[in-house]
């Protein structure tokens, strides 16, 4: 599939961190997986990112206020989380997947965080917790004057 879409596919390591570097230079779009820590996996899209948590962060993604409010659930325990910070993503300029017509743009640009949270409830069934964080509107203003007399209506007869 790689040589078929002409991605250039090559391991690499960051911080010593065994990685795999999938990159289209014609559209300056990479994909980048791996392994952290040997029990989390990772896929970044578009830049490379990996020297944003290669070494550890100070803080975790999962420590922070953003991530806990976009995955809020009441499920004891989960099996993986699901989270896209759409306002930041829709600031990346080499980042194609993004690279949405106008006309929908304005609803994606609505939306600030897309967070999903999974779990086994039994053996036969998952479950999925969605929450989409709005960005805050303004404040509503004062509703515009009519610019069209309205008709009066006949009174009823007696």
């Amino acid at each position: 599939m790689a040589s078929k879409y002409s991605f250039k596919v090559e391991e690499s390591k960051v911080e010593g961190q065994s990685v795999i570097n999938w990159s289209l230079p014609a559209a300056n779009f990479n994909i980048t997986r791996g392994w952290l820590n040997g029990d989390v996996a990772f896929l970044s899209l578009g830049a490379p990112v990996m020297g944003s948590f290669v070494p550890k962060p100070d803080s975790s993604l999962a420590e922070t206020e953003f991530f806990k409010r976009s995955t809020q659930t009441d499920l004891g325990s989960n099996n993986g989380h699901f989270f896209v910070n759409v306002e930041r993503s829709l600031t990346l300029k080499n980042f194609p997947l993004l690279q949405l017509p106008p006309d929908n743009r304005a609803l994606i640009e609505a939306v600030k965080s897309i967070g999903v949270t999974a779990a086994f409830t039994s053996d036969r069934t998952s479950r999925y917790d969605i929450f989409v964080m709005l960005q805050k509107g303004n404040e509503p203003g004062a509703l515009p004057v009519p610019t069209v007399a309205p008709t009066a209506k006949p009174s009823p007869s007696p």
